[in-house]
């Protein structure tokens, strides 16, 4: 285990917040883990229609079995929400582009 576990936990965790229910459940513990091993959890979008496309391919970067196909680092996460190009060991992953509102476009980064 790495510092990448606690990159899961923050993919469960969003997972919980979004769909109301834990990624993977079970009668017992051995029977979640068994489901963990199935394969991905339930899409979000399946039991809530208005989550954005892109916050559910983070959350599910986020639950990747093989921690090597997680993001690297938090700021990795942020940068993804922020919808920006993201790198994990030199791969390029799927980019996505954040509607800006008219107020967040008049915003200006500031000045040092």
């Amino acid at each position: 285990m790495d510092h990448r576990v606690d990159i899961y936990a923050l993919g469960a965790m969003g997972y919980e917040l979004l769909a109301g229910r834990v990624p993977f459940d079970g009668v017992t513990p051995t029977a979640a883990m068994m489901m963990r091993l199935a394969g991905p959890p339930a899409s979000v979008t399946t039991l809530r229609a208005d989550v954005p496309a892109n916050l559910v391919d983070v959350i599910i970067k986020c639950l990747a079995a093989n921690k090597a196909d997680r993001y690297e680092s938090a700021a990795e996460v942020i940068r993804a929400l922020n919808g920006e190009t993201t790198t994990t060991r030199g791969r390029t992953t799927r980019t996505f582009t954040v509607e800006k509102t008219a107020q967040t476009a008049q915003r200006q980064p500031p000045r040092y």
